[in-house]
């Protein structure tokens, strides 16, 4: 659990590794693209209900995951 005095800069290194992981198709387990996928979805979700964004389209996200899940 990150304390919450660092939370959102421990967080952010996090997502700025996992962008590069999905800018570079990095191989990775169906267990991480699904995670990945759900933690897309939630940023979004939160987006959405917060008024930030007004919609998303969902195979864009499909697109930004295709080829990182290992054969």
């Amino acid at each position: 659990m990150n304390m919450s005095y660092c939370r959102f800069r421990n967080t952010k290194m996090a997502l700025d590794d996992c962008i590069d992981a999905m800018e570079y198709r990095e191989e990775t387990s169906q267990e991480e693209v699904k995670a990945a996928r759900n933690m897309i979805l939630s940023f979004l979700d939160f987006a959405l209900q917060n008024d930030i964004i007004e919609g998303f389209d969902e195979d864009c996200i499909e697109y930004a995951l295709e080829g990182m899940e290992e054969e």
